[in-house]
């Protein structure tokens, strides 16, 4: 017994053995991982840069906008109305592109928003058509019937006036 006791407890601390340095080699890594991913003098060096590109680029903005705010002002009656020419135009072409695609995908089959409801109206037109229909044809034969007793009639008219004239 004092045998097994021995056994279970030299595999214990051959486990925890184990887990400790499995968690040593973890943190060695995540170390590692820290140190490769530390801002180096190069890093920093760019980041300056890339700050020094950004605030010059906004230093040329604010001066460009001063320098050309009388010319703006002076032409603000031709650029105002261009302007505005111009964003009812971009607006316009971005509601035909729209409308164009809403087409293709309804006429490729697609479901686009809103096709049930050109659906149900295609629909009532369909029906309303073939009501139509139904009813034209029970009076089309009163009216063909009406216009050949109107062309009899004509007819009758004409002969009598023939008699009248040659009486």
């Amino acid at each position: 017994m004092a045998d097994q006791a021995g056994r279970a407890a030299e595999q214990a601390r051959d486990k925890s053995g184990r887990a400790v340095e499995a968690t040593r080699d973890k943190s060695k890594e995540v170390i590692q991982r820290g140190k490769s991913s530390a801002p180096r003098a190069t890093k920093a060096l760019g980041i300056l840069a890339a700050l020094a590109l950004a605030g010059t680029v906004i230093t040329v903005t604010v001066v460009g906008f001063i320098i050309a705010s009388p010319f703006l002002l002076f032409f603000s009656p031709v650029l105002v109305p261009l302007g505005t020419l111009f964003v009812i135009g971009t607006g316009m072409f971005a509601v035909f592109c729209s409308a164009v695609s809403w087409l293709y995908q309804y006429m490729r089959g697609g479901h686009p928003p809103g096709s049930d409801k050109i659906d149900t109206v295609r629909r009532r037109i369909a029906e309303s058509a073939h009501h139509l229909s139904e009813k034209t044809q029970g009076t089309g034969g009163d009216i063909s019937r009406y216009l050949q007793d109107a062309a009899k009639a004509s007819f009758a008219a004409e002969l009598l006036f023939v008699f009248v004239v040659m009486w």
